[in-house]
């Protein structure tokens, strides 16, 4: 079992660690990233559709290089 006054020390200690471990992240800059995730909020068949076909007229016109595949 853990005597009042062990528990004392485990709480100490966990307050001095978070306490030198704050300063010390403070001190370096350290910042948790946030990442704001942008998601389309129309997304559907339709954009969906749209996409592929813009992947494959791109990838024929990597392919070919010519100037009609450019302008489809």
């Amino acid at each position: 079992m853990h005597s009042p006054r062990s528990l004392n020390i485990d709480v100490e200690w966990q307050t001095l660690k978070n306490t030198l471990q704050q300063a010390a992240n403070e001190a370096l800059s350290k910042r948790k990233k946030r990442r704001n995730k942008m998601r389309l909020i129309l997304w559907n068949e339709d954009n969906k559709n749209l996409i592929q076909n813009k992947k494959k007229v791109y990838l024929r016109y990597l392919t070919t290089c010519s100037e009609t595949d450019k302008l489809a």
